[in-house]
Formats: C-alpha cells, sequence, structure tokens
C-alpha cells in the first residue's frame, strides 16, 4: 500500500500523485543546471529551490564525529599512534567526502536512494567497531567497512551514469572510476593485515591524485558535459561536520573531578581557545560564492582549500584529545601514556589549524581587496573580470582594506611561529602551573587571531558610520559654503 501526502496547496498534491503514479523508483536529477549551454557567453548555474542539508546527511555527520572520538580515544590509550590515527581519519573521512560530492550534483528522494543513505550510515558506524584495538585489526575494519561504503556510491553514480545521458562521461571519469578503484582497494587492503598500512596510504594519495586531475581534466569538456556543483550545500555541510567536531572537542573540557581555582581556570583557558578556534573556522568561508575557491580556481586552488579543510578538522581532534589528557592530568590526578608529549602536540595542532585556516583564507579570491586582475572562472569557464566593480570610490578606502589584509595574513603567520616556539617550550616543563601557562599562552594567541580577523568588519563598519555621517551632513548643508565644509 502507498500512502500519498496531501500537502496545503494543490500544487503539492498533483506531485505527490505525479510522483505515486510512476512508482517508488525515478531517475536522478541534477541539483544544478545551466541558465544556457552556449560557449560563448558567460553562463551561472540555476540551483534546485529549497536545496538545503537534509536529516540523512546530519546523522551521517554524526556517525563521523563518532568514530573521530573514538579515535580520540585510541590514541590517548595508547592504542594508536598519530600516523595511524591520521591515515585511519582519511580513510573515513574519504567516505564521507565521496558522499558529500554526490550530493552537490545530483539529488533524489526514492527508495533506492534511501537505502543508499542508510547503507553508507551502517558501513560508517560498522568502520568504527574496533576503533579501540590496535592497528591491525582495527585497519582492516575500516578498510572492508570503507571498501562497502565505495561500493555502495558506485552503484549511486552509475544511476546517474545511466540515467543523465550528458553526464556520463563527467561522472565516469570524475566518480564512477574512482569509486570502484579505492572500493576494490579497500576490500584487498582489509584482507592483507601485513600490508595494511601501505595500501591504505596508497589509496590516500590515489583519492589526491585523483582529485587533482579531475579539477585540471573539468574545463577540457564542453560545457553542456559539465556538472556544476552547489557551492552554498559544500560550505553548509562543511559547516555540520566542523560544529558536530568543535562540540565533541569542546566535551574534553569536562572531565574536572574537583572544583579548585587551578581546575577553574584550566577549564576556562582550554574553552576559550576552542570556542576562539571555532570562531576563526566558521568566519574563513563567509565569503561570497563568486569569490569562492571552489568556484574561482581551476586546478590548485579548489584542491588546496579541500585538504586544509580536512587537516584543520584533523587537528582539531588531536588538539581535543590533547585537551582532555591535559586536563585529567590537571584536575583529576589521572595520567595517560601520552602526557609527556600532549603539551607539546595541543601547541602544534593550534599552530597546524592556524595555517589550514590562512590557507583556506587564502584560497578565496581577494581580487576585491588587492585590487587586481585575476583571471577566474564562472562554473568552470575562465573569463577575465574587472574586480573593481565591488571596490568603493575612495582610493583610500582601498588601501586601507588593503593594508588590513597585508596585517591579517601577516599576523596569522607570527601566531603560527609563536605555536612552534611554545611547542618547543612544552618539551622541557614539568611543573603543573607551566602547563597553566602554556594554556593561557594558547588562549591569548587564538584571542589576538580572532581580533585581527575583525579588524575588516570593523573597517567596513566604520566606514559605513563615517558615510552615513557625511551624507546626513550634506543633506543638512544649504549653501555653497557649507557643501565645501562637508566634502
Amino acid at each position: 500500500m502507498v500512502v500519498v501526502g496531501h500537502g496545503q496547496h494543490e500544487e503539492e498534491d498533483e506531485e505527490n500523485w505525479f510522483w505515486w503514479q510512476r512508482g517508488l523508483v525515478h531517475a536522478p536529477r541534477a541539483v544544478v543546471v545551466w541558465d544556457h549551454t552556449d560557449e560563448s557567453r558567460e553562463s551561472r548555474g540555476i540551483v534546485e529551490p529549497g536545496r538545503k542539508v537534509t536529516w540523512s546527511e546530519l546523522f551521517l555527520d554524526l556517525v563521523l564525529v563518532t568514530n573521530v572520538a573514538k579515535l580520540g580515544e585510541a590514541y590517548q590509550s595508547g592504542a594508536l599512534s598519530l600516523m595511524e590515527v591520521a591515515l585511519l581519519y582519511r580513510t573515513i573521512h574519504n567516505c564521507w567526502w565521496s558522499t558529500t560530492k554526490y550530493a552537490m550534483r545530483f539529488h533524489t528522494d526514492d527508495l533506492p536512494h534511501k537505502a543508499k543513505t542508510g547503507l553508507c550510515m551502517f558501513f560508517l558506524l560498522f568502520a568504527g567497531l574496533r576503533l579501540g584495538a590496535p592497528f591491525g585489526p582495527a585497519a582492516r575494519q575500516v578498510a572492508l567497512a570503507a571498501g562497502l561504503y565505495h561500493a555502495v556510491m558506485a552503484a549511486s553514480v552509475w544511476r546517474v551514469v545511466a540515467s543523465i545521458p550528458e553526464a556520463r562521461r563527467h561522472m565516469t571519469r570524475d566518480a564512477l572510476v574512482p569509486s570502484i578503484l579505492e572500493a576494490a582497494g579497500c576490500l584487498v587492503a582489509s584482507r592483507l593485515e601485513a600490508h595494511v598500512f601501505g595500501l591504505l596510504t596508497v589509496l590516500a594519495f590515489f583519492e589526491l591524485f585523483w582529485s587533482a586531475l579531475v579539477h585540471y581534466a573539468w574545463e577540457t569538456l564542453p560545457k553542456k558535459e559539465r556538472i556544476p556543483v552547489h557551492i552554498h550545500h559544500l560550505v553548509e555541510r562543511r559547516g555540520c561536520i566542523r560544529l558536530i567536531l568543535m562540540g565533541e572537542v569542546v566535551t574534553g573540557c569536562a572531565v574536572s573531578t574537583r572544583i579548585t581555582p587551578e581546575s577553574v581556570a584550566s577549564v576556562s583557558l582550554a574553552f576559550l581557545s576552542i570556542f576562539n578556534m571555532k570562531l576563526l573556522a566558521f568566519d574563513v568561508d563567509s565569503v561570497p560564492s563568486r569569490r569562492h575557491a571552489v568556484r574561482i580556481g581551476v586546478f590548485a586552488r579548489p584542491l588546496i582549500w579541500l585538504e586544509a579543510a580536512f587537516a584543520f578538522d584533523f587537528c582539531m581532534g588531536i588538539a581535543g584529545s590533547c585537551v582532555r589528557i591535559i586536563l585529567s592530568m590537571l584536575t583529576s590526578d589521572i595520567t595517560s601514556v601520552r602526557a609527556e608529549e600532549a603539551h607539546v602536540l595541543l601547541c602544534a595542532s593550534v599552530a597546524a589549524a592556524v595555517l589550514c585556516l590562512t590557507l583556506e583564507h587564502l584560497m578565496h579570491d581577494q581580487a576585491h581587496v588587492l585590487g587586481t586582475r585575476h583571471c577566474w572562472t564562472t562554473w568552470g569557464r575562465p573569463s577575465h573580470k574587472d574586480h573593481f566593480e565591488e571596490k568603493d570610490d575612495d582610493d583610500d578606502d582601498l588601501a586601507q582594506a588593503r593594508r588590513i589584509f597585508y596585517f591579517q595574513v601577516a599576523s596569522e603567520a607570527g601566531i603560527f611561529v609563536s605555536c612552534v616556539a611554545l611547542a618547543a617550550y612544552c618539551s622541557s616543563i614539568e611543573r603543573d602551573y607551566e602547563v597553566l601557562l602554556v594554556l593561557a599562552s594558547i588562549a591569548a594567541l587564538t584571542t589576538l587571531a580572532v581580533v585581527v580577523n575583525l579588524l575588516d568588519e570593523v573597517h567596513l563598519i566604520w566606514t559605513r558610520a563615517s558615510a552615513g555621517s557625511a551624507a546626513e551632513r550634506r543633506a543638512l548643508a544649504t549653501t555653497p559654503r557649507e557643501l565645501s565644509l562637508v566634502g
């Protein structure tokens, strides 16, 4: 029995009846379509109305972050080394990324799609069943789950290849072939415990190399064969996974078993540092879609942006584990096998996270600040466009914005160097008050990064307020003398 839901409008009822007549299986559709395919004209993508992150995608993010938390626990207990944690996280992250790439281009809401989503969730959950074990058994479990995950995604991509002829060449090369190869490679790795580390490493570099080829080869396709991506959906997906991950990191602060001035201070400083990193992480992608790295980049920019985003998430996961170890040692007298290296690794992970956010920021188009002409792309088609259309007529404002931009980059570089120097200092600390000083230093450096990052916002608000005041003074002026005085 098929129950047809009744909408509040007649159009919704007609649509429900239409899909009921077609059955429970229907072809995938492109999320973004071209407004025209004339190669001689610039084109823009028209996004499907109402396209948002689904509840299933949010649930998938929760399962992924659950595995990240288990990886952190395995590192804290000494079951996995830092390199092993990075490799397993990369393998799991590639599964999440394959689903995100598909959702940025295609969507359907039939039974096969729902079954695919459920299987992906199950395999991602299945991957984390043995993450507390030594690397061999844990890696074989992750490889088996990842292989099955990519096989399911290959079936979803095959539906697109079979249903949308104009996307056949693009999706076969960019999604179907790598999904099949990654599925086969992971399944083989799951059977070879002695070589699982090397095989997973090869697969990680294979995914990176293939992504580079995809970004480079996209320009060779005719426009009608290119599948534009939904950039806002990508930004929302990145925001969701970061929000859940930062929430998991914050839980590392709730480990105190006694309330003392030292424990309150250490927990407060740790929370302030994580909160500052959250502010920086969510501000870095607050750019118009026309200036986003995925849209303007032809080859290097999208790839660097994606890898920097992945590295930031990994660094914050490691930072959360280090915070938990340090606070457990300071407030609960619980000693971890990683206690000696936790201070150094915390500073190093914060330094790497700041560097990753700086790279993400620089990969976006900054020509509106630098006042230069830049060869950018409009949904994959390169064209020279004058970016002076966004700048203010006053050259002084543009020069001031350029100075702020240079100062921000220089400050972030200085904060990175300071965190590295702090990590070197941590290798020789022995007393608890020195650990507290390290936490205070990290909180101060991250707060400084937030303040510097907000300078352009302050400048914009000040400029608009000054312009409004000048306009009001000009409106109140009546004589030529008064007009000359107000400029």
